[in-house]
């Protein structure tokens, strides 16, 4: 049995979902739990078993000192199945726990739904997601209920070709700290140390001829977009969960917050999505619109405050990009179909 848990060390978010006393899940921790088996009651689920991440990771030049550190996986689940056959009899958990992880789902219906096959009612799901004013997302189209329903009906497993060009192309290097101060202005500046456009076609094409998954953020919010998102998912029924709690972007980084509690299934769909819109909070916005007059950045910005699953995409991207455009300058002889 655990002893008690020092809840001041867990920010009241997550207190308030019931993580100290409950027992959960956590999502795609690799080296960086914030939820250790040896205080919380939790259980890890990832894409890989932890020997097949040693490996995968092996080759990261940040990674391969932190190797050992990795967790030990107790579920994995690749996305091709559904994740209440992966858990098994350990469901229904009290919680999940996702941190930047949602924006990396092909199809975040699907997964939306999934998680709650795996939670009792009213068990939360807590997800931090970066707001995209203050990442690399920062020069990108906000995602929509057309690209919600896009991925959700042709069942994505994978990014499609859209999410990995559009990813791809259009993220920059950025300041974070100056974006919190309304201190620069990113408005048209793009990538100068490749083509962007070459470089994501080239990953479309890599993945369209080995299958070879290509991570990126498929989803791309503010935290007023993600609720604009959701009263829509409420219309359509095709969510299942409340808003329990709401936090807008967190000074000092990159995420908003939001708590999600699972409804019964047996609740007339009338009743619940009267509960659901009125779950809906109001917000006074966090971060400032750059100021008139910002400038534009530098040439050279830090990354600041992404995941350990991001630093892993933006490296990655270096390395792949030699053997993307060999495999695209053998492929140009010929047709090179889309899906």
């Amino acid at each position: 049995m655990n002893p008690p848990i020092d809840t001041t060390e867990l920010p009241l978010w997550l207190v308030n979902a019931g993580v100290a006393e409950g027992r959960g899940l956590e999502v795609g921790p690799l080296n960086k739990p914030r939820l250790a088996k040896d205080r919380f009651r939790v259980q890890y689920v990832d894409h890989a078993s932890t020997e097949d991440l040693r490996q995968k990771y092996a080759s990261d030049d940040a990674m391969r000192d932190h190797l050992s550190e990795i967790v030990e996986v107790d579920f994995v689940w690749t996305g091709e199945g559904p994740l209440i056959d992966v858990v098994g009899d350990a469901a229904p958990f009290d919680f999940v726990f996702a941190s930047h992880v949602a924006e990396h789902v092909p199809d975040l219906i699907g997964w939306l739904r999934q998680i709650g096959e795996v939670l009792g009612d009213d068990g939360r799901l807590c997800l931090a997601v970066p707001d995209k004013r203050l990442c690399f997302d920062v020069n990108r189209d906000l995602t929509t209920m057309a690209d919600l329903v896009d991925a959700h009906l042709r069942g994505l497993q994978a990014p499609g070709f859209r999410q990995i060009y559009d990813f791809h192309s259009r993220i920059i290097e950025v300041d974070a700290a100056a974006l919190w101060a309304g201190s620069i202005d990113y408005s048209g500046c793009e990538r100068t140390d490749l083509d962007p456009d070459q470089w994501a076609y080239e990953l479309c094409r890599k993945h369209q001829q080995t299958g070879e998954y290509v991570d990126g953020h498929c989803q791309v919010f503010t935290p007023a977009s993600f609720l604009d998102v959701y009263a829509r998912l409420v219309a359509l029924d095709l969510i299942e969960y409340r808003i329990a709690e709401f936090q807008p972007s967190v000074p000092g980084t990159i995420e908003f917050r939001a708590t999600l509690a699972k409804m019964a299934a047996s609740m007339p769909a009338a009743e619940r999505r009267q509960i659901q819109l009125a779950s809906i909070p109001s917000f006074d916005d966090t971060v400032p619109r750059p100021r008139v007059g910002a400038p534009a950045p530098g040439e050279a910005l830090p990354f600041f405050g992404v995941s350990a699953r991001e630093e892993s995409v933006i490296r990655a991207k270096r390395r792949l990009v030699e053997s993307a455009k060999s495999l695209l300058s053998r492929g140009r002889s010929g047709s090179g179909g889309t899906a």
